[in-house]
């Protein structure tokens, strides 16, 4: 299936009032698009035109190694909101941070602990950073 350049495309053949499938290929996304899904089920009936949404997100893909000020790797399961207090990701093993749909430079703070009672902040700017896939990769300290 191809889109055309709004992303919108036509899929046809499908079987009415069966599960089929739409898969989209996440290879041929242009580098800097994450989707959240690439395939949905869906069950037409005869005829039916089917409005499918697949969530997309534009924007640079980070993946960060983050450190506290004592060197020690942030845990896992701390969460980071941008400087609009908008939740975006978790921490996973290792400190590692995975953002998508990001802006070229913002500032992070990370929160943790059971009443949130952590928190320590990093700006960033992958101007000059390594590319490696289409991910910007980078170790950080947090403040």
């Amino acid at each position: 299936m191809a889109t055309d350049n709004s992303g919108l495309a036509v899929v046809s053949n499908l079987i009415p009032y069966r599960n089929n499938s739409v898969r989209i290929d996440n290879l041929t996304l242009p580098e800097n698009a994450e989707i959240e899904t690439t395939i949905k089920e869906i069950y037409p009936t005869r005829g039916a035109i089917v409005l499918l949404d697949y969530k997309t997100t534009l924007g640079t893909k980070i993946l960060v190694t983050l450190r506290g000020e004592d060197g020690q790797l942030i845990p896992f399961g701390a969460y980071v909101q941008n400087d609009n207090d908008n939740e975006r990701a978790y921490v996973s093993n290792y400190g590692r941070l995975y953002l998508t749909g990001a802006k070229d430079k913002d500032d992070i703070r990370v929160i943790r602990g059971d009443k949130n009672q952590y928190q320590c902040s990093f700006s960033y700017d992958i101007d000059g950073k390594r590319k490696v896939n289409g991910f910007y990769i980078f170790d950080a300290v947090c403040h």
